[in-house]
């Protein structure tokens, strides 16, 4: 996060200031980049509640599939980012960084009582500009014939700027063009 924020500020205000960033931990074993795979969504209502968002235990993600504008809007400003990261992060004579960037979408499935939940996210997010399609259980079945779609009401897939990272890179590239 920090070396992150350096870099925004510096390209906001280019050599107009120092930042220092004071890391406790300067292995970076314990803070959640390194032990998510990607994942930058986070699922929390209240302080009780935050060390169980879905940063620190998720398989990794970018997506667009939130219930408020913030959210989405700083989704779909993230998945930019990563898809040209190498024209804000790469350092004179080096090459682009690789977050191995992974955009294969997010599949996300509701039942009877959750459906219309997802048309109202739906509805939001695609005003707002992400490019998400709702499917039917026979859609979903023929699309990913391994899920099984018994009491699936209804889906949601993000086919465009939805995926995954690798976080260490990300953090490392940030780390670098911050110093």
């Amino acid at each position: 996060m920090g070396s992150s924020v350096a870099y925004w500020l510096n390209r906001r205000q280019p050599n107009q200031f120092t930042c220092n960033v004071f890391e406790r931990d300067l292995s970076y074993s314990s803070c959640s980049t390194t032990r998510s795979a990607g994942g930058i969504r986070q699922q929390f209502s209240n302080e009780e509640n935050i060390l169980s968002c879905s940063t620190t235990r998720s398989a990794g993600g970018i997506r667009q599939q939130f219930s408020n504008e913030e959210n989405i809007l700083l989704s779909l400003h993230s998945s930019k980012f990563l898809q040209n990261i190498g024209q804000y992060l790469t350092i004179p004579n080096q090459s682009s960084p690789d977050v191995c960037l992974n955009l294969n979408g997010y599949l996300l499935l509701a039942t009877d009582s959750s459906a219309e939940q997802l048309i109202v996210n739906h509805k939001l997010q695609t005003q707002l500009g992400a490019q998400i399609e709702l499917l039917s259980p026979n859609k979903v079945k023929a699309m990913f014939p391994w899920v099984n779609t018994t009491d699936i009401a209804l889906a949601a897939y993000g086919v465009a700027n939805e995926g995954w990272f690798d976080p260490w890179a990300l953090l490392m590239a940030f780390k670098a063009k911050a110093q």
